[in-house]
């Protein structure tokens, strides 16, 4: 079994972090420090984008980021 971890901090007020397990997503966190907390809500939103390689979409809630549901 075969684990990478990948973090993305390119901005200083959000870090991402998904973990491959086998080269499949096994999980995506994402930590923002200025930004209100968009989990465990229920939001209306539009898929942009489906992205088979992750089995996961990404999602156009009215955020100047899309979501991410897997």
């Amino acid at each position: 079994m075969t684990t990478k971890i990948l973090i993305n901090a390119v901005e200083a007020e959000e870090y991402r972090v998904a973990i491959i397990k086998d080269g499949l997503l096994d999980g995506f966190y994402i930590e923002t420090s200025t930004a209100e907390e968009k989990t465990r809500n229920i939001y209306k939103g539009v898929v942009e984008r489906i992205q088979p390689s992750l089995q996961a979409c990404f999602v156009n809630f009215g955020s100047n980021k899309n979501g991410f549901l897997q």
